[in-house]
């Protein structure tokens, strides 16, 4: 695809600004369009917030949800693409649970 840089159509994606690797994968974001002809610009909100605007359409899209938020946001269409990957894990001291 040749485009100018001057000819490279718009997204805006909301996205939750509590979490830190939103910046990542904003990042990820804006490149991988890039090299399909899209400038990309991402605003953080409160994370209710970004998802109620983006399934009522103030937004092109939502930026780094979990799997299943669009059943209960039945306007956003998942796209099956990672963006990023996060493992998360729980800790206790030692002797704070029995068992």
């Amino acid at each position: 695809m040749a485009t100018s840089a001057n000819s490279k159509e718009k997204l805006v994606f909301s996205t939750g600004s509590a979490a830190p690797i939103q910046k990542i994968s904003a990042q990820v974001l804006r490149e991988a369009y890039y090299n399909i002809g899209f400038h990309i610009r991402v605003e953080p909100l409160p994370i209710a917030r970004s998802l109620i605007l983006s399934n009522k359409g103030y937004f092109d899209g939502e930026l780094s949800r979990v799997e299943g938020i669009d059943k209960e946001f039945r306007n956003l269409l998942r796209v099956p693409v990672a963006i990023n990957f996060i493992e998360a894990y729980a800790f206790i001291k030692n002797n704070s649970c029995s068992g």
